[in-house]
């Protein structure tokens, strides 16, 4: 059963409603995620990419396994948690060993996006997924206090704002050069500037000089 603050909160003034609601919602989050054929994989491990639910019944339409997926799978139990839903640590726990266990590239400092139903990755690993990844384990780190989850986030936040800005300078001027687009901005008297994302490394002080 949900945490004892629970009952607090019910007893407050215009709070009753809302609690809840997401008490219900937890609730339904919980009975799909935990029951077979449903969203979740139990010999997986996996949650469904896509679902059909109609008549009390699920269907699985895609059963692709998506770090984005569960980012927002990793997102709900910190904030059920948050709330006092003491039951969604485990959940919580169990989550992010998921991500770790088949997603996660510590060479690349970074998760992968995709994997198949069973965990075959992709060999991608995109900015929006782990945008929402570090979130997510921003939250989770508010729920519990596990530095391992600060930690983990401020390595994706790096890798995607230092490391991978500052490998974009060099292909990026490549390719305006090769492409042209400066000489055709100038004949229709175009201005052009771009701006880059940059951190404190030589290349970028270098091309901070130049601006």
């Amino acid at each position: 059963g949900a945490d004892l603050r629970h009952q607090q909160w019910l007893d407050l003034p215009g709070h009753g409603d809302a609690i809840r609601r997401r008490l219900q919602s937890w609730r339904w989050l919980r009975r799909i995620w935990r029951r077979q054929q449903l969203h979740r994989n139990p010999d997986t491990g996996g949650y469904a990419w896509l679902l059909d639910w109609r008549d009390g019944r699920s269907r699985v339409l895609d059963a692709t396994n998506h770090a984005y997926g569960l980012a927002f799978v990793l997102m709900a139990h910190a904030q059920a948690l948050r709330a006092g839903i003491t039951e969604a640590r485990a959940g919580l726990v169990d989550t992010i060993a998921l991500m770790e266990k088949h997603f996660w590239e510590a060479d690349a400092g970074l998760y992968a996006d995709e994997a198949t139903r069973d965990w075959h990755v992709l060999p991608y690993r995109g900015q929006n997924a782990n945008m929402h990844a570090c979130e997510a384990l921003l939250a989770a780190f508010e729920a519990t206090q596990d530095t391992f989850c600060l930690m983990r986030a401020t390595t994706l936040a790096e890798s995607v704002t230092r490391r991978l800005a500052a490998q974009t300078h060099e292909p990026l001027v490549k390719w305006m050069d090769e492409s042209g687009v400066l000489d055709m901005a100038d004949l229709s008297g175009i201005t052009l500037n771009y701006w880059h994302v940059m951190d404190s490394g030589r290349d970028s002080v270098d091309l901070l000089a130049r601006l």
